[in-house]
């Protein structure tokens, strides 16, 4: 069979995320046709339902520290969104001020800002990169990044300068999930705190994880702003 040389774009998007060492295509580079792709896929989705929890992520996506995620579509195009434990923190997205196609970045540079009834928050580029397009629907419904931030309410689409560099400083697989469980912890913690001192409504020993986005939708914008810089605005 002829091997065709191809650019860093054109490779497996597996082996670009540096969990492959090494992978030929034969099938030109359509994920979707691939029986490899279909079976990486299946496992991560497999691990993720023996393992789920109130705030659940999806482990074939990559995580960066302050709760973005980042979904590798094709060698040369990624999809950005935040994770559903960033979103139980925008419970009054006001609107989304999103970056123009075109605009480069470069990793944890802010690409995004969320206006929430409470203050501006900063979002930084999870991969450096040129994008491609954004999700207008936040726009005209800047509530999906809270109520679908994993689907309907991603962020953009971009084009990864150096996928493979930027992959190391994100969080995948096992390393992902535990590091999911301890910043849960941390907030639980924090919530309870505030429950035994503060009037919020029900405590976490109330209502559980459930009582969590009522909880943070009822502190104070003192409360919510040291929130926020404990689990998102962190380096």
């Amino acid at each position: 069979m002829e091997v065709r040389n191809r650019n860093l774009d054109e490779r497996c998007i597996w082996m670009a995320a540096g969990l492959v060492a090494y992978k030929l295509c034969d099938r030109d580079h359509e994920c979707s046709l691939c029986p490899f792709d279909r079976a990486m896929r299946g496992g991560y989705e497999e691990v993720e339902k023996e393992d789920s929890s109130f705030f659940t992520i999806e482990l074939f996506n990559f995580y960066h520290p302050n709760h973005l995620w980042v979904r590798a579509e094709n060698p040369s195009k990624v999809t950005v969104g935040i994770d559903r434990f960033l979103a139980s923190f925008l419970s009054r997205v006001k609107s989304v001020v999103l970056p123009n196609p075109g605009d480069r970045f470069s990793q944890n540079e802010t690409f995004c800002h969320v206006v929430e009834e409470r203050g501006i928050l900063p979002l930084p580029s999870p991969v450096s990169g040129l994008v491609l397009s954004v999700n207008g629907s936040l726009k005209r419904k800047p509530h999906l990044l809270n109520v679908d931030p994993l689907g309907e309410g991603f962020i953009v689409k971009m084009k990864p300068m150096n996928f493979e560099r930027d992959a190391r400083n994100l969080l995948s697989g096992k390393e992902a999930l535990e590091w999911l469980r301890r910043d849960e912890k941390r907030l639980f913690d924090f919530l309870h705190a505030l429950s035994q001192k503060e009037s919020l409504g029900p405590t976490m020993q109330d209502g559980g994880v459930e009582a969590i986005p009522q909880l943070i939708s009822e502190l104070s914008q003192k409360d919510y702003l040291k929130l926020v810089d404990i689990f998102v605005r962190r380096s």
